[in-house]
């Protein structure tokens, strides 16, 4: 379920920003902006998706199964593993799928939602995801005030989400600890919320999945305005002494001004940022995030023809602490944070509510990345002077608006909606 593609977009006028203050009920900037200033107003719409989490234990199990029957030598290891495909098989309970999920967090839906694997054509197997849970949708409404010295002084953002009450569901509530939060003189995040009875969950990456991508290409937006590019407004933000920028809810581990800029500033020497490609209809775009303890600095090369993207390379570069403890599992981790990223972005992962029923049921209309859909990776590190923390989620968020920034670069079109859909000629 996503929102209609947004209108309205552009540089307005003060006067126009105060005759919306009704209908944004008090989240206009705390000062009005001085005549030589001037503010963006756009909106990011998100789609729900599925978590889809097992099918890759799937094909794993699918895979061993054939090998062991193919191969005589295997042949002992048979009847443990269909011992072990039958006991699952029947009903796989999404809580128990990883350590990436709150288990206590989903014991009372333990018995209510299930991917579910149903025998199909002999020795096929059918998947419906009808029943798994689901990344919440949501829009956001920003908006941004640039001085006369094309400083970035005010950020608003109004998220449109799912809950009751004071509480959102499960995976969809907001960030208020967000980039440019500290950073920006004037700042204020807001959030409405509408009842909903599809079962949330989290995604790779909770809510940094959705959040990152809605902030960061509406700050390129905001690049673009200041008459600079967005790894050059962030480095401006982020000037000055190295200091720890406290969580505005009290949750969480502090923001690390000088840890962000050591990683912009790497991911602009690796993929030498300042030389852009030559070809016509191809660029590339940045993006930056910190969640998880991790600090990611991410760049995409894209190309667009006939409305169709490619991605060339992503370059990366994260902070994780003064240690990589497994080197290998590092890469590997980053690589397919990188890989279900651009799945989300590009794939037509999206899922459909029509009278509160999931339309999608398998993946021939929920796809999955190809392995020739997959670009060049490279991945770099800095370390800092901090404890290692984990990898699992953090390298995923900053390539989805790297990517849809590239395709701006590449085609002068803004992508404010997810999945990535352009228009062909």
């Amino acid at each position: 379920m996503s929102g209609q593609q947004a209108a309205g977009t552009g540089t307005i006028t003060r006067p126009a920003v105060a005759s919306r203050r009704r209908r944004l009920r008090g989240l206009v900037p705390p000062q009005p902006p001085d005549d030589d200033e001037k503010y963006l107003y756009i909106q990011r719409n998100l789609p729900y998706l599925t978590t889809v989490i097992l099918i890759g234990s799937i094909c794993l199990i699918v895979s061993q199964l054939r090998l062991e029957t193919e191969d005589l030598a295997l042949s002992p290891l048979l009847l443990f593993t269909a011992t072990y495909v039958v006991y699952q098989a029947i009903s796989l309970p999404v809580n128990f799928a990883g350590a990436g999920f709150d288990l206590a967090a989903h014991q009372a839906h333990r018995h209510a939602v299930h991917l579910r694997i149903l025998p199909r054509n002999g020795n096929r197997y059918r998947i419906d995801i009808r029943r798994d849970y689901f990344r919440p949708g949501g829009w956001h409404e920003f908006e941004a005030g640039i001085d006369a010295n094309g400083r970035l002084t005010v950020f608003t953002d109004h998220f449109v989400t799912f809950g009751s009450g004071s509480r959102a569901v499960r995976a969809a509530d907001m960030n208020v600890s967000m980039i440019p939060a500290g950073l920006v003189q004037h700042l204020r995040y807001g959030r409405s919320m509408m009842p909903t009875v599809v079962t949330t969950g989290p995604l790779r990456a909770p809510g940094s999945n959705a959040l990152c991508f809605a902030s960061q290409s509406f700050l390129d937006e905001v690049a673009l305005a200041a008459g600079t590019d967005l790894p050059s407004l962030m480095l401006r933000l982020l000037q000055g002494e190295r200091r720890e920028i406290a969580p505005a809810d009290g949750r969480g581990p502090p923001f690390d001004t000088g840890r962000a800029r050591g990683v912009i500033e790497k991911v602009m020497q690796t993929s030498n940022w300042a030389q852009k490609p030559q070809q016509e209809g191809r660029a590339k775009g940045f993006g930056f995030y910190f969640c998880h303890q991790g600090y990611f600095a991410e760049v995409a090369e894209a190309s667009v023809a006939q409305g169709q993207v490619t991605v060339h390379k992503v370059w990366v570069v994260g902070d994780i602490g003064s240690q990589i403890v497994n080197p290998m599992g590092a890469e590997n981790q980053v690589r397919g944070a990188i890989i279900d990223g651009l799945a989300q972005a590009l794939a037509g992962q999206e899922i459909e509510l029509v009278d509160g029923a999931v339309q999608q049921s398998n993946l021939n209309n929920f796809p999955l990345a190809r392995i020739s859909t997959t670009p060049s990776i490279e991945i770099a590190w800095v370390k800092s002077d901090k404890p290692p923390t984990g990898l699992g989620e953090p390298a995923l968020p900053p390539v989805i608006p790297a990517l849809t920034n590239a395709i701006f670069a590449a085609t002068g079109t803004r992508v404010r909606s997810l999945p990535v859909r352009l228009k062909t000629a």
